[in-house]
């Protein structure tokens, strides 16, 4: 397996293992999205709040993508 593991996973052992802190805010953004509605909306409100992908990159992309 090579690459970076998905936000809420780890890899151990060749596999993937939740990472269950990550997967709170995995699960907060999805949920967040459903309120809001507007991938663009909630991109500004989670760089407002400081929320980050594990390598310190705003998630505006992430959600995009």
């Amino acid at each position: 397996m090579g690459g970076w593991a998905p936000l809420g996973y780890d890899v151990k052992d060749r596999k993937l293992v939740i990472n269950e802190a990550e997967a709170a805010n995995v699960r907060m953004v999805f949920e967040r999205f459903m309120s809001t509605g507007s991938a663009t909306t909630l991109s500004r409100i989670l760089t407002a709040e400081g929320i980050l992908t594990r390598r310190g990159r705003p998630l505006d992309n992430w959600i995009r993508a």
